[in-house]
């Protein structure tokens, strides 16, 4: 009788009852924002004899999502050095997205990335908006190499990216 009772108890309080709802797209965003500002992605290359390395870097910042919008500054850093002399090139880029044009999200062991693709290959994403140098393209890769407290579970950030898309009208299955 003692072993039933404790039974019941514990599956009252143990997570039987009623599941709790799914996240706002607010509560999202800031989840997203706080692990894509943990996130890091260094390579480095020693190309032996000649002396010549080279040292990629990136860094990602959302800026807005205001509207179910997203704008990432993007860091973007390279540093060459032969011969004992450093090139280094630093840019600023801005990523932006609204996604309801969002169809994936998926991790990508490969190019060590979060792989953003549009419905139909559309050309959606805007590299650069509101300069002269704008590139739209239907793909967008944000690369990690470090994943901050997600270190081996990057399921987590694809599924709560997802949640965000799928708030906004993303996400859906094409017909045919």
């Amino acid at each position: 009788m003692r072993y039933v009772l404790l039974t019941l108890t514990f599956s009252l309080f143990s997570g039987f009852s009623s599941p709790k709802q799914d996240a706002t797209y607010d509560e999202s965003v800031t989840w997203i924002k706080g692990k894509l500002e943990q996130f890091s992605y260094v390579k480095f290359n020693d190309y032996g004899r000649s002396r010549w390395e080279l040292t990629t870097r990136y860094k990602y910042k959302l800026i807005s999502s205001d509207e179910c919008t997203f704008i990432l500054d993007v860091d973007y850093s390279k540093t060459t050095q032969q011969n004992h002399s450093n090139n280094d090139v630093r840019t600023n880029t801005v990523v932006k997205f609204n996604l309801k044009d969002i169809k994936t999200v998926a991790y990508d062991v490969t190019t060590q990335g979060f792989i953003i693709k549009t419905y139909n290959d559309e050309k959606k994403i805007f590299i650069n908006p509101d300069k002269s140098n704008t590139t739209v393209t239907n793909t967008y890769t944000i690369y990690v190499s470090d994943l901050g407290d997600l270190k081996g579970q990057p399921e987590r950030f694809t599924k709560a990216f997802m949640h965000a898309v799928k708030l906004c009208g993303g996400g859906k299955e094409e017909k045919f």
